[in-house]
């Protein structure tokens, strides 16, 4: 799904821009490779462990830069930290819903709480 949906857009003939957020010493290169072969823009935002203050000035940085018409976030992290950034700038803003199990400490209500907020939905599943 990560890579699929940017590839099947670019495909498609729309510009897409990736912006990963990876642990600084993390290796993603194989991750990225197929991305940047099918002509999809990526930025690698490599930071260090709980840098969300650094990681929200770098996804407006990027959203200020490019103006991208859709923002679409994979996870619960990005969804609290960085979705609210495009929705200011006038993105629109989707993300994957998954039929995994939520990280420790997240209230399943709270989530669902979250819903009318979103301007786009896709599903996924994965194992887990």
């Amino acid at each position: 799904m990560l890579q699929a949906l940017p590839i099947g857009q670019r495909q498609r003939g729309h510009r897409v821009r990736v912006a990963l957020v990876v642990r600084a010493a993390e290796e993603r290169d194989g991750f990225v490779a197929p991305l940047l072969a099918a002509g999809v823009e990526v930025d690698v935002l490599r930071l260090p462990a709980r840098a969300y203050l650094q990681e929200r000035r770098l996804i407006r940085e990027l959203c200020a830069r490019f103006r991208p018409d859709v923002v679409h976030t994979h996870g619960y992290r990005p969804d609290v930290l960085d979705a609210g950034i495009a929705r200011s700038m006038g993105s629109t803003w989707s993300r994957t819903a998954g039929t995994g199990v939520l990280p420790p400490g997240i209230d399943p209500w709270r989530v669902r709480r979250w819903e009318p907020r979103w301007t786009g939905f896709s599903s996924v599943g994965w194992d887990g």
